[in-house]
């Protein structure tokens, strides 16, 4: 084989494969590489989620909340989603994965106008996404925390919600179109219900929905206008209070400098 005719070869066959890798969509972003870590009777529905037995719902955090109210927007998207009941929502700090990469915070940054729709900036941001996905980082800033994660949030929400439906469904023996969610529990046409946790280990045992259905906006609770109050763990209250605390050491002296304009002609 002549060399002209193996680096043309070898070049057309990469572009082939960067071509074939550039139509893929970006990879999903609902399950983490290895499970989640479980305490007692908690199941994890996905990467995102996990449900115990008391009915508490636990939301894996993976941006930092600095006072900007982060984990209590992405919370809200995800238990609206799920049709979770507020008062028994917590979050705990995601663990390393790429699922939890921040892509949004980089596409914000190409060197685009946001109101530039034509196709060379759809396809650098998917192209970015996409990368991003496979080599980026968690990370918090840009104004980017719910608008990188309100589609995977959402999605972590239906298919936590179908899992629960599809275990009352076979408790029950009807069809999961008979169900419904409201408030931590499912419901059948005849007023039956259960809650999500004791629902949680069979739900549990469910695959992963083939086909996501999210929820229709008019369908909404209360993710858009109303006060929940804010999400804060028992640590960050730990923190907020150390850091607010005014700290004077013994053995400091107070001194006083002033200072006075000159005095007008």
């Amino acid at each position: 084989m002549k060399r002209r005719a193996f680096v043309f070869g070898g070049v057309g066959a990469v572009g082939a494969l960067m071509v074939g890798w550039t139509v893929l969509p970006v990879r999903q972003r609902l399950t983490t590489t290895a499970p989640l870590q479980t305490e007692g009777s908690e199941v994890a529905l996905n990467g995102w989620v996990k449900i115990d037995a008391d009915n508490s719902v636990t939301i894996m955090m993976c941006r930092s909340e600095m006072g900007q109210g982060v984990h209590t927007g992405l919370a809200m998207i995800l238990a609206e989603e799920l049709d979770a009941d507020w008062s028994h929502v917590r979050v705990e700090n995601a663990p390393p994965d790429k699922i939890f990469n921040n892509l949004q915070v980089v596409v914000d940054g190409l060197p685009f106008h946001p109101d530039d729709h034509r196709l060379v900036r759809r396809l650098a941001d998917h192209v970015t996404r996409k990368l991003m996905r496979e080599i980026g980082e968690i990370a918090t800033g840009g104004s980017s925390g719910l608008s990188d994660l309100w589609v995977p949030m959402r999605e972590a929400g239906a298919s936590a919600r179908a899992m629960l439906v599809a275990a009352a469904a076979q408790r029950w023996r009807v069809t999961e179109s008979a169900c419904r969610t409201e408030g931590g529990k499912v419901f059948d046409g005849s007023g039956r219900s259960m809650t999500f946790g004791e629902l949680a280990a069979a739900a549990g045992r469910q695959p992963l929905p083939d086909k996501l259905r999210l929820k229709d906006p008019s369908r909404s609770a209360w993710w858009a206008g109303r006060c929940t109050g804010s999400m804060r763990g028992p640590r960050q209250m730990v923190r907020h209070v150390l850091a607010s605390t005014p700290c004077r050491p013994t053995c400091c002296t107070r001194a006083c400098s002033c200072a006075r304009p000159p005095a007008a002609a």
